[in-house]
């Protein structure tokens, strides 16, 4: 299956269902990305419940980003792309991420100390 147009990451990553059951946070965790921090899936509906949509759309957010951060890695441990344009990426998310949402301090840390490692 070709990856160059579409990658279903979870997927990919669990040798498409061999491993059963993997969750991004899991994923993100081992992979020393933030993962989830202050929300899970699992308090979306009390959050829904309770009117709290900021806080849901933060969630989402914050998954995207690292979604967005496990693929860059992804590439990376693919060889799809090199370690200068990894680093050039992060500093480009760094960049351009939201500094006023809940998730931008931790986010903003990890991924400095993340460019830190780097060199």
């Amino acid at each position: 299956m070709s990856e160059n147009f579409h990658i279903d990451l979870l997927d990919a990553l669990s040798a498409f269902g061999a491993a059963r059951g993997i969750k991004l946070d899991v994923v993100c965790k081992m992979a020393g990305l933030v993962g989830k921090f202050d929300t899970s899936g699992d308090d979306v509906y009390k959050l829904f419940c309770a009117r709290e949509f900021k806080k849901i759309d933060e969630y989402c957010q914050s998954d995207v980003l690292n979604t967005y951060w496990l693929y860059l890695k992804y590439q990376l441990l693919q060889g799809k792309i090199a370690l200068f344009e990894y680093a050039d990426l992060l500093n480009i998310f760094l960049e351009k991420m939201p500094k006023d949402r809940d998730y931008s301090e931790v986010f903003s840390n990890a991924l400095k100390a993340n460019l830190a490692e780097l060199g």
